[in-house]
């Protein structure tokens, strides 16, 4: 197995690990702690502020401390935390292990992006990063359905941190095993953007916010809106992250045979117009429309998501493409985390309807934001 495949397997396994835990972790604190949603919704964002603040100084902690180390202690960190949430007894710890959790997930995510370029020879490269984008929502859309089936099904949570657990350790083992040349300090500063923030991708990152937000707030609703439905014989209960999770699969394998010669731009287009029209069945209060209706928006996700990565690395520089990761993780993340929060607040304050309302809204916008700003914007940078 070579030293590329071995990291994009541990690639997967962090996303997938991190994703089994986003729509479990506001209820299980909700219900271990017995605090209101609009609390527990925002353990999110305060995982986002962890990414932000950590992400000036991601380059310095690179080059001082070497890139295997930092990703393989980060990763961890993080299977130490999952053992450490099942602990958690003081609402004090709601706020700081997601705040952890974002610390050492960035430091993870940048870590094992650049272990990935480094161990590919120049003209690979570029192939490489697609790879990456693959083993990236790969390992989000199966973390979102293994994540929820196991959390409802296992009758102990603690086989359901288990499975986190040795997602994480996994992913450690197989960045323990590549070999990464030894490359002495340059000297940087501790704090820079440099793989932290792209800001010639500044135009779709506002994007990718609008499109990020429904899915958090899907990704956090009450179990009294789950589907029982009869299927070959049986009744069947379907979850929301579970159909998006299931959806999104579909959608990055159709990314997947896309013929080449189709632009990236393009791409994304027919993705967004598919999860803001399969958003809009939300509307019809019907159980297997609404199934439909989240699962399409799904496939739309995995379909137009891949080509947005894409689009931020190809407005990148040379020796940018790990910043191009990063701004578009950094970005989806507060995306789902805003969106979390929100879904959170308006159930508190018995507004549930307007979250649909406000994620249709969202996705509206986007749409018109990418036909009219984003994709000019994009064929400008490109020949900047």
């Amino acid at each position: 197995m070579s030293s590329f495949i071995r990291t994009c397997l541990a690639y997967t396994l962090l996303f997938l690990s991190q994703y089994m835990l986003m729509p479990v972790i506001p209820t299980f604190l909700s219900e271990r702690l017995e605090v209101v949603a609009p609390s527990s919704g925002s353990v999110y964002l305060y995982l986002t502020l962890g990414m932000l603040i950590i992400g000036g100084f991601q380059a310095y902690l690179l080059d001082a401390f070497r890139r295997k180390s930092v990703a393989f202690f980060s990763i961890l960190g993080l299977a130490l935390l999952s053992v450490a949430y099942m602990f958690v007894n003081r609402e004090i710890e709601l706020y700081i292990f997601p705040f952890v959790q974002g610390i050492l997930f960035a430091l993870a995510n940048v870590s094992i992006t650049t272990i990935s370029i480094d161990v590919l020879p120049t003209d690979e490269r570029d192939c490489g990063n697609k790879w990456m984008g693959v083993a990236t929502f790969t390992g989000m859309f199966i973390g979102l359905v293994a994540g929820h089936s196991c959390y409802r099904w296992l009758a102990d949570t603690q086989w359901f941190f288990a499975i986190v657990i040795g997602a994480l350790l996994l992913a450690a083992i197989f960045i323990l095993s590549v070999p990464v040349a030894f490359r002495a300090p340059i000297g940087l500063s501790v704090f820079s953007t440099d793989r932290f923030i792209l800001p010639r991708s500044w135009v779709p990152a506002l994007n990718l916010l609008l499109l990020g937000l429904p899915m958090g707030i899907l990704l956090f609703r009450p179990e009294s809106e789950s589907f029982l439905l009869p299927l070959f014989g049986q009744s069947m209960t379907l979850t929301l992250p579970i159909l998006v999770g299931a959806g999104g699969l579909v959608g990055l394998l159709i990314y997947r045979i896309y013929p080449d010669s189709l632009k990236e731009y393009r791409r994304a287009l027919i993705g967004l117009l598919i999860t803001m029209h399969a958003s809009f069945l939300l509307l019809v209060h019907n159980e297997w429309t609404a199934c439909i209706s989240v699962a399409v928006m799904g496939i739309g996700w995995g379909m137009s998501l891949p080509a947005t990565l894409r689009m931020f690395v190809n407005l990148s520089r040379h020796c940018q493409r790990v910043s191009a990761n990063t701004t578009f993780v950094l970005a989806w993340q507060t995306a789902l985390a805003v969106g979390i929060w929100t879904s959170g607040y308006l159930r508190e304050h018995a507004f549930p309807l307007h979250t649909f309302h406000l994620g249709m809204l969202a996705l509206i916008a986007a749409v018109l934001w990418f036909l009219f700003i984003s994709v000019p914007y994009y064929k400008r940078s490109l020949y900047d």
